[in-house]
């Protein structure tokens, strides 16, 4: 009888802490395009769309981007009418939430197709930095830094922003105005980390191997 309601609690703390898991899980521009270039049926990223939060960049810019990342129209317009019932995070500006300082953002990532650019979630806080749902600790993080020589081609209003963990190095790219807020929140949680251009020699030797 005792090992019956054993098991019993056990199963129990099993299904209550899966459910946690679930209920944390948030969609967002950058998971859509994992899922279809993992190879997922368009039917079934619209059904998961349906079934879980989301929080989704539909500005012009960023359905143009979901477009070229090879995102089925339907797809497209299922994070569309769902975003329609919680607004998105705001694209013209970094908001500066309770938890830090974010932004919707291009991220550089391998994915099947090779090294691209993809829309991102970036958050600058207090005790980490977070891209989409990966969460890298404040004290991880080994250098940052911010590009603009590719401002020009890209008409004069874009930069990146890179980080490194010793590790590995994320980069983003976004306009001048949302890499210098994200720069600043850098700084600002974690003011002693190496920083200055991202073609500083001193920098370069930091930051991790990733193209």
């Amino acid at each position: 009888m005792s090992r019956t309601i054993v098991f019993s609690c056990v199963l129990c703390a099993v299904l209550v802490v899966a459910g946690v898991g679930h209920a944390e899980e948030i969609l967002d521009n950058a998971a859509v395009v994992r899922m279809v270039s993992a190879g997922l049926a368009a039917d079934v990223i619209e059904l998961k769309i349906e079934r879980t939060a989301g929080r989704y960049d539909v500005s012009a810019d960023a359905l143009i981007a979901l477009k070229k990342a090879g995102v089925p129209d339907g797809v497209i317009k299922a994070m569309m009418l769902k975003d329609r019932a919680a607004a998105p995070p705001a694209a013209v500006s970094a908001p500066v939430a309770a938890d830090g300082t974010c932004a919707n953002v291009s991220y550089f990532t391998l994915g099947n197709e090779g090294w691209s650019w993809v829309p991102s979630y970036v958050c600058v806080m207090h005790d980490a930095f977070s891209v989409d749902q990966q969460r890298i600790p404040i004290e991880r993080v080994t250098a940052e830094c911010h590009e603009k020589s590719l401002a020009l081609a890209f008409g004069g209003d874009i930069a990146e922003w890179w980080f490194s963990d010793g590790v590995d190095t994320y980069k983003f790219r976004a306009s001048q105005r949302l890499i210098s807020d994200l720069e600043a929140a850098a700084l600002k949680v974690k003011p002693g980390v190496l920083h200055g251009s991202c073609s500083d020699r001193p920098i370069r030797k930091v930051l991790a191997g990733r193209p």
